[in-house]
């Protein structure tokens, strides 16, 4: 499979996943260059070209990430070599796996909401729609 073929599906899975914007904007641009060993060596300045956010916020999105274990990052070899960034590709597959299928854009509401019947979770009350049961 080609670097390009493991990105895309990193890509995907990535996409899959439940996190806050930044955090999933910088972890999917990582995996956007990422080899079919989860690894990459790309500039903070890169991530923040290719996501629109400043460097600052790419660096602060990406110690979240490493704290929780979605990826892991390694100081390069001198001052003019990005650092290495490893994707927990196990990871991120589980955690797409378990977010169920990315919605459907060709549905009017974009693909089920969550907590209604096709997600697998509990729905409260019979309450289907955004807000659940507010009682």
């Amino acid at each position: 499979m080609s670097n390009e073929a493991v990105s895309n599906k990193a890509l995907r899975l990535v996409q899959a996943i439940p996190l806050p914007r930044a955090q999933k904007a910088v972890l999917a641009a990582y995996a956007n260059y990422t080899d079919a060993n989860g690894y990459c060596r790309v500039s903070v300045a890169t991530i923040a070209a290719d996501t629109g956010y400043a460097p600052s916020s790419v660096v602060s999105a990406r110690r979240t990430l490493t704290r929780a274990n979605w990826l892991r990052t390694r100081p390069g070899f001198d001052q003019t070599t990005p650092d290495a960034t490893r994707l927990n590709l196990p990871r991120i597959a589980i955690a797409a796996r378990s977010s169920g299928p990315p919605p459907d854009p060709g549905s009017p509401d974009g693909g089920p909401v969550s907590g209604g019947p096709d997600s697998g979770g509990p729905v409260s009350g019979g309450v289907t729609g955004r807000g659940g049961d507010r009682r």
